[in-house]
């Protein structure tokens, strides 16, 4: 994201008030910034499959998201957590290189932006 969007002043306010990023210099976010792209995910749907936490790292700049896990005999659903803005989410797979097993479906309008680790995902 560069300094220039009009999404930037608000996604640094809230990383500056995160507990994930809150500690760090303005500066060092700021760095982080550039490597962000924003995403809008519509209310209620699912925003990404096990695929994908291999290759992206999450923060919600607005909005929540419910993380659930879908049981495969029964089909029940079960609330594994509510995340809202500032928080990040698949942190362990980046770290694991494991997929995930749950779904993440947006529970109210959500925008959160998307840091690509290229060089996590080359090696």
């Amino acid at each position: 994201m560069k300094p220039d969007s009009p999404f930037y002043a608000d996604t640094l306010k809230t990383l500056k008030q995160s507990e994930l990023f809150g500690g760090l210099e303005e500066a060092v976010i700021q760095d982080m910034l550039i490597m962000f792209r924003r995403e809008t995910w519509l209310r209620k749907s699912i925003v990404m499959d096990p695929e994908e936490t291999l290759k992206h790292f999450f923060v919600i700049i607005s909005g929540r998201v419910k993380a659930i896990r879908i049981n495969p005999d029964t089909g029940r659903e079960f609330t594994i957590s509510l995340l809202g803005p500032g928080a990040a989410f698949d942190v362990l797979p980046l770290l694991d290189g494991k997929n995930t097993m749950c779904h993440l479906l947006p529970w109210m309008m959500l925008r959160h932006y998307l840091l690509l680790f290229m060089s996590y995902m080359s090696g």
